[in-house]
């Protein structure tokens, strides 16, 4: 089932500061209503730029491999750190399922191999698919996949480009296991991408999912929430994460 991503895709909108400036969380329920009234107020004022408030949407990025059957393969460890203050954690769900450390807000969300991690990637039994339609822009496969700390940046990776201007970055892949598609060539939503790794900075095998935003995209969300709070003040004070 399709769906949207808000811990992935919305990160810099999910949280807003009350009047004594503590950090408040907006559940995705509640601000995925607000920005799409956002968006619809700023199309009203700005005809001859309309502004989609229908973005692209994403399935689950892994699967089993064929010629296996186990009852599940993935677990999530970590989503995106939308609290900005080191020692401080706060997810898309207003939770504490995420980490930093000292200069880091993780990133993404990380998707790993379970139950027995590093006997499935030796097996390569999951798959890291395309979450939707894309270009690839960027791929490296050929790191060392078989870390257990965070002091390697090489990892493997592919990032595709969407319709409506995000990327989504897959990382941590195994060796060698990249598509044989080049860049600049089409992926369907689903095609296979890689296989679930441990390269780079990686304490196991898991997959480090991330979208990202344009900086026109996000500029526009900018407006029609500016717009909105002009109008009824509802995110009067909000505040936001810069893109990642």
């Amino acid at each position: 089932m399709q769906k949207l991503l808000f811990f992935l895709l919305l990160p810099f909108l999910s949280f807003s500061q009350n009047s004594k400036g503590q950090l408040i969380c907006i559940p995705p329920k509640d601000f995925s209503k607000v920005i799409r009234e956002a968006i619809t107020a700023y199309n009203l004022q700005n005809p001859n730029q309309i502004f989609s408030t229908n973005p692209v949407l994403f399935d689950w990025p892994v699967q089993q491999a064929t010629g296996f059957n186990d009852p599940s393969v993935w677990g999530i460890s970590a989503y995106f750190d939308h609290n900005p203050s080191y020692g401080q954690t706060q997810d898309y769900n207003c939770g504490t399922h995420t980490y930093d450390v000292s200069g880091y807000n993780h990133s993404g969300t990380d998707i790993y191999a379970a139950p027995f991690g590093w006997k499935m990637m030796d097996a390569g039994q999951v798959d890291v698919i395309a979450a939707a339609v894309g270009v690839i822009i960027y791929k490296e496969g050929s790191n060392f996949d078989r870390n257990c700390d965070f002091s390697n940046p090489n990892w493997n990776v592919v990032v595709l480009q969407h319709s409506d201007g995000t990327t989504t970055t897959y990382g941590h892949l195994k060796t060698n296991s990249l598509t044989t598609k080049s860049i600049g060539s089409t992926v369907l939503k689903g095609e296979f991408l890689g296989k679930v790794g441990s390269s780079g900075s990686s304490n196991g095998p898991h997959l480090h999912l991330n979208a990202m935003i344009q900086m026109a995209t996000l500029s526009i969300l900018l407006q029609a929430l500016a717009i909105r709070v002009e109008a009824d003040g509802l995110l009067k004070n909000h505040i936001y994460q810069q893109e990642y």
